[in-house]
């Protein structure tokens, strides 16, 4: 995960592929490519924050069954207002 002022990336309407909720909020993600593996399955997704800034957060895996199971556990992400020392909710 990188979070940013501005997007890190620009997502291709024709790379989405799923589309669930990160803290409550709907999301796509969107296809992505590992250099190098072709045995890997990786999504990315971008995440507005109420404060201004976006999470860019990217997952993958080594099938799309396990892909599966780890966007689902993003859906539990929460974030909390900026400040020095603003973290995920749960760590």
């Amino acid at each position: 995960m990188y979070i940013s002022p501005k997007p890190s990336f620009e997502p291709k309407r024709g790379n989405s592929k799923e589309t669930t909720q990160i803290g409550g909020q709907p999301v796509t993600w969107y296809s992505s490519e590992i250099a190098g593996s072709e045995t890997l399955v990786a999504r990315e997704t971008l995440l507005p924050l109420r404060d201004g800034r976006t999470a860019h957060i990217w997952v993958q895996a080594p099938s799309q069954e396990a892909l599966n199971a780890t966007l689902g556990e993003t859906q539990n992400l929460r974030f909390g207002p900026a400040s020095a020392d603003t973290q995920v909710a749960g760590q």
